[in-house]
């Protein structure tokens, strides 16, 4: 491959992103920059949802799973499609949640229905915690990247490409930012990776690669690859994941109706699905022709059947891709680390809409503080599946204080507390023995803190625990 025309290719790719995403931009007030409510139409909305899930991870990760256990890729993909279904009939109920208020975020809703300092505090840190494990997980996909490519020693690699793309995302996000331009960018972005996925589709429709991956082992057609209790923690646990978004949450806010909002959800589980389905196959069909490490089955695969022009456009889509969740994820974890941090100020801001530069300006720093500083976790966690699975199974501890507020009539700030903190801390014990089923541990101890604190709690409606 020519890599001067590859580098070429990136500059002018990374500066059509900007320019797409200095003419969607609108406004710089807090509002603007974080919600943009009702205001976007279904096509922005549903490329955004597709090119946010699809990122560096789908390239690396999801291919990795692929290598390693088969049609269990597969399986995570369907669970796409009955939980954006099932999300697509709860949005006029969340989207009424914030009718005639000031909340721009889950976040936001939780503070004022729990009415709880604490339970606010918690929330926060364990959403910014997985929005920067995802950050981190899109600087580790770009340090094997360049690693595979310049054979430069990977720790020095997720350095180099981590910085360069962090300061980027400042620079776009400090001067156009917010959703309006994430979600521009991300259409953008997700022209680009379908022209290269197009690509692998036509890789995938010749019966020879069929014929290849029918001769791996029959465990890799069973979906227990990483064994019985990661596929069962899969099936019963991915699908909540949805609801706890706190980005699907910014896109449900963002739609400029229920109908618009509630369509695109529907067509995206099925879109997202046929990505899992891509790059599971991609995987599987490199482990069955030899290729010996899963942590690059993907981008060995791409190098080594296409070529020319061809494997530009494949990179460009995972450049697209990575930098598709890359800017979601930092926005989201800027706005979280505010609002845990500048929590008074909020309060001002939801109560009568004061302190709106102050705020904006703390986002602004944090979005750079982010970018910097999840570099470390890339560093500290090497294995892409590993950060993969923290950075979309952790946000499950969130799931019994979320779906309290959607579906309780009389949720409890005490009990939401508790789970949060004990299941949390379960969920991190764990992951260092066992990273890739310690999601399901730790799901099942916040469900049952949750629902025991309530029970003998004795405050059983939303009420003050604690002064704000």
């Amino acid at each position: 491959m020519n890599i001067a025309l590859l580098l070429i290719g990136v500059v002018v790719y990374l500066i059509l992103s900007f320019v797409v995403g200095l003419w969607r931009t609108k406004g710089t007030n807090l509002a603007g920059f974080i919600a943009s409510k009702d205001s976007i139409g279904f096509w922005p909305i549903l490329l955004s949802l597709i090119a946010t899930i699809v990122g560096g991870g789908m390239f690396f990760a999801v291919g990795q799973i692929g290598f390693e256990a088969g049609i269990l890729g597969y399986i995570m993909g369907a669970c796409y499609i009955i939980g954006f279904s099932l999300m697509a009939l709860a949005i006029p109920k969340i989207r009424n949640f914030f009718k005639g208020k000031n909340y721009l975020t889950l976040i936001d809703l939780v503070d004022k229905e729990y009415k709880s300092k604490r339970t606010t505090i918690a929330f926060g840190i364990v959403n910014f915690l997985i929005y920067f494990f995802t950050l981190a997980a899109q600087f580790l996909v770009l340090g094997t990247f360049l690693n595979y490519f310049s054979g430069i020693g990977l720790g020095y690699s997720i350095l180099l490409i981590a910085i360069i793309i962090a300061i980027l995302n400042v620079i776009i996000y400090s001067v156009v930012g917010g959703i309006r331009k994430d979600i521009a960018t991300d259409v953008f972005q997700m022209i680009v990776i379908i022209l290269g996925s197009l690509l692998l589709i036509s890789l995938l429709i010749k019966p020879s690669v069929w014929n290849s991956i029918s001769a791996l082992p029959n465990i890799y057609f069973t979906g227990l690859g990483y064994g019985t209790v990661f596929l069962v923690g899969i099936i019963l646990f991915f699908i909540p994941i949805l609801f706890v978004r706190l980005d699907f949450w910014q896109r449900i806010l963002a739609a400029k109706s229920d109908r618009v909002a509630k369509k695109a959800f529907f067509t995206a589980g099925f879109l997202t699905f046929l990505f899992y389905f891509i790059f599971t196959t991609i995987g599987m069909y490199a482990k069955s022709v030899g290729i010996t490490e899963g942590k690059i089955a993907t981008i060995s695969l791409i190098t080594q059947t296409f070529s020319g022009l061809s494997c530009i456009v494949i990179i460009l889509a995972f450049f697209a891709a990575v930098m598709s969740t890359a800017d979601t994820a930092l926005n989201v974890a800027a706005v979280t680390f505010s609002r845990i941090f500048k929590r008074k100020s909020w309060d001002s801001y939801l109560e009568n809409q004061t302190e709106d530069r102050q705020l904006l300006k703390f986002v602004k720093i944090s979005a750079f503080l982010m970018g910097i500083f999840s570099v470390i976790i890339a560093f500290l966690i090497p294995n892409i599946v590993d950060l993969f699975v923290a950075a979309f199974s952790a946000i499950l501890i969130l799931a019994p204080a979320t779906f309290a507020l959607l579906f309780s009539k009389k949720p409890n700030s005490k009990a939401a507390f508790w789970s949060i903190v004990i299941g949390f801390f379960a969920f991190l014990v764990l992951f260092i023995f066992i990273p890739k089923e310690s999601f399901v541990v730790g799901i099942l101890v916040s469900i049952i803190t949750y629902f025991i604190v309530a029970k003998f709690s004795k405050k059983q409606e939303i009420t003050p625990v604690e002064n704000p």
